[in-house]
């Protein structure tokens, strides 16, 4: 039977070769929505292949502590400006919904729902670390939260014609 890590380090390699194929696929689309929705997958596969990366990187490891630099002013700073950020684009994003094409809002609402949750969570990160939790075990319950709101339940395609 396949260990974890095995099945992690197969993947990663499956993600870095899809990668690799669809780029010049991209490129000779010569459709902007075309290239749009496969930007989308390419970026998918290479976030993807970082998820293998840095869970091969965990198997193992004891539990670890927020590090410093993320307990500092600036990171919270930091956090708080793209905070505020996402909420601005959501905003103007959700306007501008409401008066696009069918194609053209799709997109939209596809990176409404990316920027929601991102929100979200950063909102959550950002709430800890200004507590200053060091313990991970609420971290990952962010994570959790993140993979839920990444997947919901199936909706009705976004371009009805």
């Amino acid at each position: 039977m396949e260990t974890l890590n095995q099945v992690l380090r197969e993947q990663e390699k499956i993600e870095t070769i899809k990668v690799s194929k669809l780029k010049p696929i991209k490129e000779n689309a010569l459709n902007p929505y075309l290239e749009a929705i496969l930007e989308i997958i390419i970026q998918d596969s290479i976030k993807h292949r970082f998820i293998c990366l840095k869970l091969i990187e965990m198997l193992g490891q004891d539990e670890l502590l927020i590090p410093e630099p993320l307990r500092e002013s600036v990171t919270i700073q930091t956090f708080n400006e793209s905070i505020e950020q996402e909420s601005n684009t959501i905003n103007k994003f959700k306007e501008m919904i409401k008066s696009s094409s069918p194609e053209t809002k799709a997109l939209l609402e596809y990176m409404v729902e990316e920027k929601i949750r991102d929100h979200g969570i950063l909102k959550d990160l950002m709430e800890l670390l200004s507590a200053g939790e060091l313990r991970m075990e609420k971290y990952y319950q962010i994570a959790d939260s993140l993979m839920k709101m990444a997947h919901q339940p199936a909706k009705p395609p976004r371009t009805q014609y």
